[in-house]
């Protein structure tokens, strides 16, 4: 029998457990002592071979290792499965070895699980038995089904790094900024790793804007999408309404002030799902009624509260400059300099100046916290008034007493959330308590 080992026991790494379980002998790998899936995998499998807290193995008599994408690719565990020789695969690979119907994959720095699940809600709204997950939501083996009519991945550059060459039915990379340089090193080795989702693709959805997204190779077929009037095969807006153009001219899909999602980002991530879920055969009028009907979700300009006059905005997913970037731009567009922003956390290695032309035009006050919050003031200092302040309590009273009527709070961060929080839900989650209670 062969013999399998899975490196990492994460969420991804469970879902590779229970996908090979009964098929190949396993060994499950993890660096940490009690990884978050231990007990329950324990429990389930007792038949498999554990080894927690290791951090190098010999693979003896293992014939292939699957990476889990939480694991970096130049760890100890990796090293010692490359260095005899293994074949080195990842949950995506097992998954498209075995799917059956079209897979869309989605990829890019921002906007990528909502336009995920955007798409996989205009194909549901269609009738189709799609399967929506990957980096966001179930892991991709979980979604495995007979009965699908197509598969719609969120695929991060962990992910893309460590796959093989798979022949995604249409793919995108929505767009390219600076993110996860601590794992990457450098933007070029960040951008390396998301091209790898127009391997073999049969269709790339192309951001006009957005040049470094562009496929780098020759890709079969393309249809770009973007802001500006589309030119031929192309999404975009013309005359304050979006649609495409193709060989019959311009097709309207409906007027900007009906898109249910707020700031000219959620534009461009409407555009992309709808060029993506049209290529797998939904009509206009299915695109237009699923659009509509869209909800969007948490923790990505997501609207919480309206006191005395002042919108509070949850967009606690803007994890990096880029996202933040989006999201001033987005919503400043229409409302000018009414921005308050709250931001700070685990900047990861990037660039905070990045971010100086949009809180210039956008912002009125910035509430600052967290690990980095010295690194944004010292990357921003003059552009706008900076109150530091000790966590989100703090931060949501400040940023109120600093708006007028008519003005946003908006909860933006830039950074990850881990040195002052679970997560990022859980940061968006104390965010709109902390509202309610300034509110109470």
């Amino acid at each position: 029998m062969a013999r399998t080992a899975i490196i990492g026991l994460g969420i991804t790494g469970y879902s590779c457990l229970r996908y090979l379980h009964g098929g190949d002998a396993l060994v499950v790998l993890d660096s940490r002592a009690e990884p978050p899936m231990a007990e329950r995998a324990r429990a389930e499998y007792p038949d498999v071979d554990f080894h927690f807290g290791v951090e190098s193995f010999n693979f003896q008599d293992v014939q292939r290792a699957v990476v889990s994408p939480g694991v970096a690719m130049d760890g100890a565990l990796v090293a010692d499965a490359r260095s005899r020789g293994l074949r080195l695969s990842s949950d995506i690979d097992l998954f498209c070895a075995a799917a059956a119907a079209p897979v869309i994959a989605i990829t890019g720095t921002n906007g990528k699980s909502t336009v995920t699940a955007l798409t996989g809600h205009l194909l549901a709204s269609a009738g189709k038995d799609v399967g929506v997950g990957g980096n966001l939501g179930e892991p991709a083996l979980e979604l495995l089904s007979p009965t699908r009519d197509a598969y719609v991945l969120e695929l991060s550059s962990f992910q893309l790094e460590r796959m093989d060459d798979w022949a995604f039915a249409a793919a995108t990379i929505l767009n390219l900024s600076e993110d996860h340089l601590d794992r990457h090193g450098s933007l070029e080795d960040y951008a390396a790793s998301k091209q790898r989702i127009y391997r073999s693709c049969a269709l790339a959805v192309v951001n006009r804007h957005d040049a470094r997204s562009r496929p780098q190779g020759e890709v079969p077929s393309q249809i770009s999408f973007g802001l500006d009037e589309p030119e031929q095969r192309g999404w975009g807006v013309r005359a304050g309404r979006l649609g495409v153009c193709d060989s019959g001219g311009f097709q309207a899909l409906m007027e900007t002030p009906e898109v249910p999602l707020p700031g000219r980002h959620n534009l461009l991530n409407i555009l992309a799902a709808c060029a993506l879920a049209h290529s797998a055969g939904v009509g206009m009028q299915q695109l237009a009624s699923g659009v509509r009907t869209f909800t969007g979700l948490s923790h990505r300009c997501e609207r919480v509260g309206e006191h005395a006059g002042v919108t509070f905005i949850d967009d606690s997913k803007a994890t990096n400059v880029g996202a933040t970037a989006a999201a001033l731009e987005g919503l400043g567009e229409d409302l000018g300099k009414r921005l308050v922003v709250i931001a700070g956390g685990d900047g990861k290695g990037a660039d905070f100046s990045f971010l100086r032309d949009s809180v210039h035009r956008f912002v009125k006050a910035l509430v600052l916290m967290g690990r980095d919050a010295q690194l944004i003031e010292d990357a921003l200092r003059g552009d706008v008034p900076v109150i530091r302040v000790e966590n989100m309590r703090e931060a949501v009273a400040r940023a109120w007493a600093a708006a007028e009527p008519g003005d946003v709070v908006i909860l933006s961060p830039a950074c990850a959330s881990m040195d002052m929080f679970e997560n990022f839900a859980d940061r968006g989650r104390q965010f709109a308590a902390a509202v309610r209670m300034e509110a109470a």
